[in-house]
Order: structure tokens, then sequence, then C-alpha cells
């Protein structure tokens, strides 16, 4: 993708919904056009000349509900995933690398299931949930200068087998409560 104007520029959208936990709708990558099979990995990176400059939501999703999203990659964005109000993905096999601020940003999104996110050298928080409660995160793995995990105002989220490599923070729990972490 081309280089975003700021750190709230949008480069890519989610404009639908699915409209059930069994007919979600599926975002995807990694897949061969010519055979028509999934064998690969699909990347999106912003390219530009000067490497520090991460800005934009490299992935950008108001009110979107029942999203099934996999083998889908970020590089280089403010916010690789920018999440606000949305309810029930399933997200699986993403990886954000170097992101500027949070890599993984959720706001008010609840019932939602996260396995297996990688998330390397993000400046300020690899997964940054602020009021969202009742989501499942399998696996992550978080590398950060600052915060691994910073749930705050979030409650009822259940971290599983979660690593956590942070100079300040592997997770931090501000203002929440009933998270279990195993």
């Amino acid at each position: 993708t081309g280089e975003a104007a700021s750190s709230s520029t949008k480069v890519q959208t989610i404009n639908s919904s699915g409209s059930s936990s069994s007919s979600r709708l599926k975002i995807s990558g990694g897949w061969d056009l010519g055979t028509t099979t999934q064998d690969g990995q699909t990347y999106f990176r912003q390219m530009h000349t000067t490497f520090n400059n991460r800005y934009g939501r490299g992935l950008y999703a108001y009110a979107k509900d029942y999203i099934e999203f996999e083998k889908c990659h970020f590089l280089r964005y403010d916010n690789c995933i920018y999440m606000n109000n949305c309810d029930y993905w399933l997200m699986t096999g993403t990886n954000l690398l170097s992101a500027g601020d949070e890599a993984y940003y959720f706001y008010a999104c609840t019932n939602n299931e996260f396995i297996s996110l990688v998330i390397n050298s993000s400046t300020d928080r690899s997964i940054y949930l602020r009021n969202s409660n009742n989501n499942t995160f399998t696996s992550p793995i978080c590398n950060s200068s600052s915060y691994g995990i910073d749930s705050t105002t979030s409650n009822n989220n259940t971290f599983t087998s979660p690593i956590c490599n942070s100079n300040n923070y592997g997770i931090k729990l501000d203002d929440s409560s009933n998270n279990i972490i195993t």
C-alpha cells in the first residue's frame, strides 16, 4: 500500500458484516488464483522511503460483526488492525510487524475469538483493549517495547498461553475485572 497521510488514515476498510456465527463474512489470504488453492499467506506492507513513518490503520473496521479473518498480515502501520464496536469475530494466524503505536487496537469490541496472533516490534502496545469485554485470546505472542497486552476497563476476557516480551508490562490490567490468564 502507499504511504498513509496520518495516523488515523484508513488504509484497508471492511464495509460489510456477516449475519451470524454460522454465517460469517470470511476474509482470507494466501490464495493461489491460478489453482484456486489456499497454500500461502497475504501480506499488506506500507511502502515509503522513511522506515520510522508508520502511519495509518492497516485494517479498519467500525461496527462490523461476524467476520472470520485468516492468513492476512500487516507490516509498518500505526495500528495494524483497528477495530471499533466490532463483535463476534474469529481471527486466526495473523502476524503484525513493526507497528508504530498499538498493533491491535480494540475499542468496545465483545465476544471475539483470536487464535495464534503474533506481534513483533510494536513501539507501544501489542494488544490494546479499551472497553472490550468477553473476548478470548489463545496463544498470543506479543513482543513490544512498552506493553504486551494492555487492558483498560475491559472485563471477562480470557488469555490462554500468552507470551509477552516487553520492557514495561507483559500484561497490564487497568480498571479491568474478571479476566482470566492461564
